[in-house]
């Protein structure tokens, strides 16, 4: 898989930073992974952190994300990062496994790093490319998961996930494609997660460590970690 960030989108967003792992094999793992205890204990874990949920919008971590969300000429308090919607429910005591291990195992470990998480099934993804692009509105198509099309509007300043005219993922990593989202069977996944400054950019580069820890532990082989960003805006997994 070949990867890059657009230059208009590095020249917007300069401190982007896009890091990455490659897991084949998932399910001969699978069954070896507590990813819903894991989860759980993420959970509990964040409790203790004394974040409160009603001032989230001005948590450092989660204002960052808000001012680029603004920038993308979306509401930010309806259109949130990942991490911002997870980390609501899991203060707000919300039960957050699903029957699929690999999303719950990079739900865990995002709540841990306190970065956002993504993946995608490699066996769906189109053969163009992927791009971290601004949405071209006349020719891009986009299914969302768990959500009506209507509700998810293409424009020009938004920042999207794509392959081709495919959108993969909506607003940086904010809502997955159904037709490429992970099911419980995937099997060669790869996992993503965003940066928008140093900072940041460390979380994340401790959220994709955690993730190849973890999965050495059940056996699972997983590339090295690769990041882009304005610099080096490109990698291949």
């Amino acid at each position: 898989m070949e990867f890059r960030i657009a230059p208009d989108v590095a020249a917007r967003f300069p401190g982007i930073e896009i890091h990455a792992a490659r897991a084949q094999g998932f399910l001969a793992g699978a069954d070896q992974l507590d990813h819903a205890g894991q989860l759980r204990e993420a959970v509990a874990r964040v409790g203790t952190l004394g974040i409160d949920k009603e001032k989230l919008a001005a948590y450092p971590p989660i204002a960052r994300w808000r001012e680029a969300y603004a920038a993308l000429k979306v509401r930010p308090s309806a259109f949130r990062a990942s991490i911002e919607s997870l980390l609501r429910r899991a203060l707000g005591g919300a039960d957050l496994a699903l029957p699929i291990a690999s999303v719950n195992l990079y739900n865990a470990v995002s709540l841990d790093a306190l970065a956002p998480m993504g993946a995608y099934d490699m066996a769906k993804l189109p053969p163009e490319p992927m791009l971290l692009r601004f949405a071209d509105p006349a020719r891009d198509r986009f299914t969302p998961l768990g959500g009506k099309v209507a509700d998810f509007p293409l424009n020009p300043d938004l920042v999207v996930y794509a392959g081709g005219d495919t959108v993969l993922c909506w607003g940086f990593n904010h809502r997955d494609n159904v037709e490429t989202a992970l099911d419980a069977q995937s099997d060669d996944i790869v996992f993503f997660s965003e940066a928008l400054n140093p900072e940041d950019g460390a979380r994340s580069a401790r959220a994709m460590d955690e993730v190849r820890t973890r999965l050495a532990a059940i056996g699972v082989a997983c590339s090295d970690p690769v990041r882009a960003d304005r610099a080096q805006p490109g990698f291949c997994l």
